[in-house]
């Protein structure tokens, strides 16, 4: 069986997305669908202007996700000398408590695939841009860390809380109204373009 080149597989999923792009370019010839796609593109143009203000919101809000979600590795931890482990507890309080609870960590929980997604800094930037579309895994994210008995998983509840009630409330909303103004700001000049 011949071996499949993976850069071949790459490129063939990026020519059929510019490939299916360039189809949709040529829709904005017909009266019926044109508008639209002179909007989608109006409003990629304006996110687009608006993309440095989204970027440093989305990483003022992944970078403390970060470090509040973030749990230590038990077994990094105890390997490390005895002079680190001692700065590490002394400087984070999350080593602290597995310096204080050592014995427990033998049988921990696993971590879910939810938090594992705030143990990497790029992947806390991915998931802070998934949550701010909309997909937050409430349960996942807060409400399981909070009852689960296994207090290194949340360690800092309340600003915790503080912090996630925070982006509740302004990034998605924000998004939106960005996106809602700048639509129908482009459908109303799309119309006065098309209709004189």
């Amino acid at each position: 069986m011949k071996e499949v080149n993976h850069h071949f597989v790459e490129l063939s999923a990026i020519s059929a997305f510019l490939a299916w792009s360039y189809f949709v370019i040529h829709l904005m010839r017909f009266d019926t669908v044109g508008i639209f796609v002179v909007m989608f593109f109006q409003v990629a143009k304006t996110v687009g202007k608006s993309a440095l203000v989204v970027i440093l919101v989305m990483i003022s809000c992944a970078v403390p996700f970060y470090v509040l979600f973030r749990i230590p590795d038990a077994e990094e931890f105890f390997s490390l000398p005895q002079a680190e482990q001692t700065a590490l507890k002394d400087c984070f309080p999350t080593y602290r408590f597995l310096h204080l609870f050592k014995s427990n960590f033998t049988t921990a929980q696993p971590m879910s695939t939810t938090m594992q997604a705030f143990q990497n800094p790029q992947l806390t930037l991915l998931n802070v841009l998934s949550m701010s579309l909309g997909d937050f895994n409430f349960v996942d994210t807060i409400i399981n860390p909070l009852t689960d008995d296994y207090q290194i998983t949340l360690h800092f509840p309340e600003v915790t809380l503080i912090m996630f009630i925070a982006f509740l409330l302004c990034s998605p909303m924000i998004l939106t109204n960005l996106l809602e103004t700048s639509d129908k700001h482009v459908s109303d000049r799309s119309l006065s373009d098309i209709y004189g």
